[in-house]
């Protein structure tokens, strides 16, 4: 963990070296919350890190990862 954004309380952001991790408002769900961001460590091996938008533990039961989208480049056709 590199840092802790509390400016939000309604919504805790840390920065992990998987990426960005919402953590949602303080509750009694931070030690799951932890332990839950622990097993997903090994994420990294499966996803690139960059390709990660962030990690949403604001429901430690059901965690989800927002990738980011894909930006193809597309020549435009100057027949």
């Amino acid at each position: 963990m590199t840092e802790i954004d509390c400016q939000d309380p309604a919504n805790i952001i840390l920065k992990t070296e998987l990426g960005i991790v919402h953590l949602g408002s303080y509750s009694s769900h931070l030690t799951t919350q932890f332990k839950v961001l622990a097993q997903m460590r090994r994420l990294t091996q499966q996803v690139k890190s960059s390709q990660i938008a962030y990690i949403d533990l604001t429901n430690p039961k059901t965690p989800s990862v927002q990738m980011n989208q894909i930006k193809k480049m597309v020549k435009a056709d100057t027949q």
